[in-house]
């Protein structure tokens, strides 16, 4: 899919040119940009050195989403829910100001409903957290 029409800014910017964007907007769009033969774990460190996000987050945000006890399993085995909250734990990697759900029905953002050590608010309170849906479903 691609845009049509209209523009998105992220605090005024177009998300091409933010300084360090994954560390301004974390994003949950696809259940399934996971490589199936990799641990949870293993899938956050490289998101971690691809973001430059700290590495002592993917501790965090496995626990934020709950998924602390299957983080050494392969993502191939996921259930759906899995999938949905180890993206939601990727986005917040690198502790965004900002959080892009699609689809938020589906109950990516009641995972993160408890909040991060370092962070003062919930990762879904008001003005945190945004949602996206395709039209016509």
């Amino acid at each position: 899919m691609t845009a049509d029409e209209g523009t998105t800014a992220i605090n005024g910017h177009a998300y091409r040119d933010l300084p360090e964007p994954l560390h301004q907007v974390g994003a949950v769009l696809v259940a399934s940009s996971f490589h199936p033969g990799r641990t949870a774990r293993n899938h956050l460190r490289v998101q971690a050195v691809a973001a430059k996000a700290d590495p002592s987050s993917i501790e965090d945000v496995l626990d934020l989403v709950q998924l602390t006890d299957a983080a050494s399993r392969r993502v191939g085995g996921f259930s759906l829910g899995m999938r949905q909250r180890l993206g939601l734990a990727t986005a917040l990697l690198a502790d965004p100001d900002v959080l892009i759900l699609d689809e938020p029905a589906n109950g990516g953002c009641r995972a993160a409903t408890p909040t991060r050590g370092r962070r003062s608010a919930s990762p879904c309170s008001p003005g945190r957290c945004g949602s996206a849906s395709a039209a016509g479903g």
